[in-house]
């Protein structure tokens, strides 16, 4: 599928699965994307359309942080919704998460990020039991590679981001916060969303580093003072 870059050039994105063991069952999927050789196009924004009454947001938007983005989401070929979706968090998984992942080859510099999202549902269609991981919502590390949304085992979570499918029941009006996993070889530059071919909405927001570990030095108890004696 062609797709209009955030640097402003066409590419061509092609899927590639990359088979992950971990204790926590991810299975990561990586985005590649490259010229197709149609040339270098400037993206305009787009203006914005409207779809059962809801106005969405159109290519070009740059949010910020907790902001939403309205799009038509398509989970699936039988499944066409109406969404609010707002990046709210984006925070950078720890070197002892990082740990927990084995992939082969291993890449140099790889790291987990977890972006939390909101929810709403502006539509008729019941979007009940969707798994998130089919937003159109792509990690940017630059230099052309976009990444997609990891696949968690349910039977197993990261603390720090759990992951599952939306309720049972998810109408109109129904909200929900969710946490998607990412698997990242550099740092991130943004979140890029992208609803149909050729859209882009950013949300360029600041990265939450882990707090530096303690060490053992600075997590001793300071010793108990003696009380002062008293003057005769």
């Amino acid at each position: 599928m062609t797709a209009m870059s955030s640097r402003g050039r066409l590419v061509r994105r092609r899927s590639a699965v990359v088979s992950v063991v971990l204790a926590v069952g991810l299975s990561a999927g990586v985005t590649g994307c490259g010229s197709d050789g149609d040339g270098e196009k400037k993206p305009g924004k787009a203006k914005p359309t409207t779809t059962a009454g809801v106005t969405l947001t159109p290519s070009g938007a740059n949010l910020e942080l907790g902001e939403a983005a309205t799009l038509k989401w398509v989970p699936n070929q039988n499944v066409t919704g109406l969404v609010d979706i707002a990046v709210t968090t984006i925070l950078q998984g720890s070197e002892k998460d990082t740990a927990k992942v084995e992939i082969k080859p291993r890449p140099e510099g790889m790291r987990l990020y977890y972006v939390k999202i909101h929810l709403k549902n502006l539509g008729k269609t019941d979007l009940g039991g969707v798994s998130p991981n089919t937003l159109p919502l792509h990690l940017d590390e630059g230099a052309d590679l976009l990444q997609q949304p990891a696949s968690i085992d349910p039977k197993l979570k990261f603390d720090l981001c759990p992951s599952s499918a939306l309720p049972a029941k998810f109408g109109k009006g129904a909200e929900a916060d969710v946490c998607l996993v990412y698997v990242a070889t550099a740092p991130i530059e943004k979140l890029l969303l992208q609803p149909e071919a050729g859209d882009v909405i950013e949300w360029p927001g600041t990265v939450t580093t882990p707090s530096p570990t303690p060490s053992k030095a600075a997590t001793k108890k300071p010793a108990a003072k003696k009380p002062a004696a008293k003057a005769s």
